[in-house]
């Protein structure tokens, strides 16, 4: 029953690990910690039940990975190796050499995949822009979330990179309407198109310093652009056969609650109703707490095979 059940196992559920993280984190934020640490533990077996999966059926994983679009969203991996850090930093009050040798660690993963999928699926294989390569490239904007418990200077670096490459790609992706080109089982991906202006967004809140007001309401406005179009597609995606890019609803959704709830408890914006913005971030916060509820019973359902 074991073996089956690893290889029942998706290389998507990094994908659920990085967007049950990133909810955690606001389960903390909002003292909600039971359900914080319960969020935390069921991203760490996430990530668990991948490794595993990695040494028992290599040659399975390997063969996952050889799609493009299923490789471009693997930096969810060290994206969630990130945010893990960062929640055992501010809310465990773990701080030593190990850790920040782990995130570190993760920074350079999601380089070398970066680098990889560059010379195997655009310079080799001429693959075409489509929403997955925002958690490949606009992902880095993780560093930039996290790195202020670490190293700050690579997060502002990070930080102004990605924010080029959001727009570059969004041009695209929308001018090409290339969400139209996904099978059927990896539409889910086409909502990643919400993950990238909220992640920008949120990974500058995390430096105070000389904020600038018209960045972040225009980034604000473009990420509840962006939210509201990811979720017409919710009725095509949604049926009863499980689909292993069901995990790509997580992440997108719950940076979308992060960044609207860190921008209510920091910032008065001109024009923006402070009661109304905490209403709208409950509003995303719960939406992506059922979201996340959701995937994880049909993860289970999947991988049990019931």
């Amino acid at each position: 029953m074991f073996k089956s059940m690893i290889q029942n196992v998706p290389a998507a559920i990094c994908g659920l690990a990085l967007g049950t993280f990133t909810f955690s984190h606001i389960l903390f934020q909002i003292h909600l910690a039971w359900l914080g640490l319960l969020a935390t533990t069921l991203g760490s077996i996430c990530l668990v039940l991948f490794f595993i999966k990695l040494i028992r059926f290599p040659k399975a994983l390997g063969l996952e990975l050889k799609d493009s679009n299923t490789f471009a969203i693997m930096p969810a991996l060290p994206m969630g190796f990130m945010t893990l850090a960062s929640i055992l930093k501010s809310q465990f009050h773990i701080d030593n050499l190990i850790l920040t040798s782990f995130w570190i660690g993760a920074v350079l993963l999601h380089i070398i995949l970066m680098i990889w999928f560059i010379l195997y699926f655009i310079i080799k294989h001429r693959t075409y822009p489509n929403t997955s390569w925002f958690v490949m490239f606009v992902g880095i904007g993780v560093i930039g979330e996290t790195a202020s418990s670490f190293y700050a200077k690579i997060g502002i670096f990070a930080i102004d990179f990605s924010s080029v490459l959001f727009w570059i790609l969004l041009a695209f992706i929308l001018l090409e309407r290339m969400w139209h080109y996904y099978p059927k089982d990896q539409l889910p991906m086409a909502v990643i198109i919400s993950a990238p202006a909220s992640l920008c967004l949120n990974a500058y809140l995390s430096y105070t310093e000389s904020l600038s007001v018209s960045y972040i309401l225009f980034y604000f406005v473009i990420a509840q652009f962006l939210f509201v179009f990811s979720v017409i597609f919710l009725p095509q995606i949604i049926e009863k056969r499980f689909k292993p890019a069901y995990a790509a609803l997580t992440f997108p959704w719950a940076v979308t609650a992060a960044s609207t709830y860190h921008l209510y408890t920091q910032l008065d914006l001109p024009g923006i109703s402070q009661e109304m913005l905490g209403i709208l971030a409950m509003i995303e916060i719960i939406f992506a707490g059922c979201v996340i509820v959701w995937v994880y019973f049909r993860y289970t359902k999947h991988i049990f095979n019931t």
